[in-house]
């Protein structure tokens, strides 16, 4: 379990992410992404994760900008952002990890709609080509004649399970399983509006599937409400029966079930789930004025973006760090998704301006 360490800083809504000199190379990296992590005795370098989409009914009033489709894709940019960092990073003790990604989408059934999905991409360009199917994936519309138009977390839990069980079964705590639900938190199947009993046993019932194949060491589940920012009555009928589930603690660095209502605070939510649970070595600035020493071979600087349209902008003397320069080597990646990556050849050394959009 993550107890509660120093909270990413945020400023103006955005996550930035910049991390102190390497003293073996004189690299400044942004974030020592994904590295292999010691669990017990053994080294894991194997992530399983599962979202869980609810598409019924009730979501298009709750989730009227489609926050479940944009999060999927902003958790993907995420992960394979961190495993490019980690293959870039070039220090043979920081391996990226092996991670598999699934998708099921549920209302009154369940199917997956993505199935087990490896994210290592070779590079940048290869992962805009994988990451446009994905987005056609995820903002695919249901077919709600195969999954109904109910809500039913039982059988999305269900599937969940099957996948896992049709895989290695843990062992001291590897590989790590991730549950990730979107949804707007309430139950229902069938016209009828549910009295506070169903409810509660529809509850009791995924207890009874997460108290047993998601309580073992190195699983973890998180929810993730997305409610109108005026109308959150779903959220409020079901938030104490979600954090009973997640085991969630008020000591968790970030609390296991909670509720977000735009795209900054679901792409920061789903950032902050990836660096907290399977990420390390993050040291958090705010922008303003950073002094590069010299002897710098390479600077790396990554920004964790909550919306895809935000940007990192850094200065010099000369002005704004891009491409275009001719008198110092600079190399922009992702800029469109989630995380955005600027590298400086041999920086001058002096004080530098970063700030965001």
């Amino acid at each position: 379990m993550c107890k509660r360490r120093k909270r990413f800083i945020y400023f103006i809504g955005l996550l930035l992410i910049i991390v102190s000199l390497l003293p073996n190379n004189n690299d400044v990296n942004a974030y020592q992404s994904l590295p292999q992590e010691e669990v017990g005795d053994q080294t894991c370098s194997q992530v399983q994760i599962v979202l869980l989409i609810d598409q019924s009914l009730s979501m298009r009033d709750n989730d009227p900008n489609e926050l479940r489709s944009y999060a999927p894709l902003h958790l993907v940019d995420v992960l394979a952002r961190n495993y490019l960092m980690a293959e870039a990073n070039q220090d043979p003790k920081v391996q990226p990890k092996r991670i598999d990604f699934a998708v099921i989408h549920f209302a009154s059934m369940a199917e997956v709609l993505l199935d087990w999905t490896r994210i290592a991409p070779t590079d940048d360009a290869a992962w805009q080509t994988r990451r446009s199917e994905l987005k056609e994936v995820f903002e695919a519309y249901p077919n709600y004649d195969l999954i109904g138009n109910g809500t039913n977390f039982v059988r999305a839990f269900e599937v969940a399970e099957d996948m896992f069980q049709n895989d290695e079964t843990p062992v001291d705590g590897c590989p790590q399983r991730l549950v990730m639900v979107l949804t707007d938190g309430r139950p229902q199947i069938g016209e009828n509006a549910w009295t506070n009993s169903q409810v509660e046993d529809h509850f009791l019932n995924i207890s009874d599937i997460t108290n047993t194949t998601f309580n073992i060491e190195g699983t973890d589940v998180y929810v993730t409400a997305i409610q109108n920012a005026g109308d959150t009555f779903y959220w409020r009928d079901t938030k104490d029966f979600w954090k009973a589930i997640t085991q969630d603690d008020p000591d968790y660095e970030i609390p296991r079930a909670e509720m977000v209502t735009s795209r900054s605070e679901i792409g920061g939510r789903m950032a902050d789930i990836i660096k907290t649970t399977i990420g390390e070595g993050v040291v958090v600035l705010e922008p303003g004025p950073i002094v590069i020493p010299p002897y710098v071979d390479r600077m790396i600087l990554d920004f964790y973006k909550t919306d895809t349209e935000d940007l990192m902008i850094l200065e010099d003397s000369a002005g704004e760090l891009t491409e275009a320069r001719t008198d110092v080597e600079v190399h922009v990646y992702g800029q469109d998704s989630a995380i955005q990556t600027l590298e400086i050849i041999r920086p001058e050394p002096g004080v530098y301006q970063l700030s965001t959009t």
